[in-house]
């Protein structure tokens, strides 16, 4: 009896330690239920903020194939435009050689005239058609003058237009600075470089969702974080929460 009692003692210690070890499985596995149905609530909203981030990406994208079909345009027209004036300098030159024979010849008639008085006719008539010649090739000389000078004005403007576009940083000079880009003067500028730097801290927060994923045996997702820094202290909340395992913390280590 004295054996059967300490045998039926053993086993009753033996069945309180298993229910004991029961019920902290059943309230794990409620928690865990719990934590599962917030990470899917958590995943449809994610899901509908990247539906929205990407068609801000897509707008963006379409504002810097604009700019550069624009700029392209532009570099044709300049191009264009400074064969023109090429063009128009080389008839500025011919009209200016004209002048320059028109009064030598308007020179050589009035000295014929002062030399020789008795030719005086003859020499006259020299010297009024060297004079309508001065003149044509001097209304020749300021209306080609007239057009290089609005040609010049012309390319100055498309040139303006030109170190205008180039002014613009490149989307991976913004991205470089700190925190997102302000709105500036350059239409897409600011659109492109926050849509590219949303990006990049979507991605590291995947990265640690991954990783708390596996650690935790089903998905979790980060809330309520917008920076790299916001990340990490929330990732590192999480995992200091639960008994952190050697091996993953290792991992960690070496990935971050």
């Amino acid at each position: 009896k004295t054996t059967a009692d300490k045998a039926l003692a053993a086993n009753e210690a033996d069945i309180k330690a298993k229910q004991a070890t029961k019920d902290t499985a059943d309230q794990t596995l409620t928690d865990a239920n719990t934590a599962k149905t917030t990470a899917d609530k958590a995943l449809a909203a994610n899901k509908a903020d990247i539906k929205a981030k990407q068609a801000t990406k897509d707008t963006a994208d379409q504002t810097l194939t604009d700019a550069n079909t624009a700029k392209d345009t532009a570099n044709k027209a300049l191009a264009a435009n400074e064969a023109d004036i090429k063009a128009k300098q080389a008839t500025k030159d011919t009209a200016d050689q004209t002048l320059t024979d028109a009064n030598t010849a308007k020179d050589t008639a009035d000295k014929a005239l002062a030399a020789n008085e008795a030719d005086i006719k003859a020499k006259q008539a020299t010297k009024d058609t060297a004079v309508a010649t001065l003149e044509k090739a001097t209304k020749d000389e300021k209306e080609s003058k007239s057009k290089l000078d609005k040609d010049n004005e012309s390319i100055e403007n498309l040139n303006y237009k030109d170190t205008n576009d180039n002014s613009v940083k490149t989307v991976s000079d913004v991205i470089a600075a700190k925190g997102f880009v302000k709105e500036t003067k350059v239409e897409g500028v600011a659109i492109i470089a926050n849509a590219h730097k949303s990006e990049t801290i979507d991605k590291f927060k995947k990265e640690w969702e991954a990783v708390l994923g596996k650690k935790y045996k089903h998905k979790i997702e980060l809330k309520n974080v917008e920076t790299i820094e916001e990340i990490n202290n929330k990732a590192n909340g999480l995992l200091e929460n639960k008994v952190k395992s050697q091996s993953l913390e290792m991992s960690l280590e070496n990935l971050y």
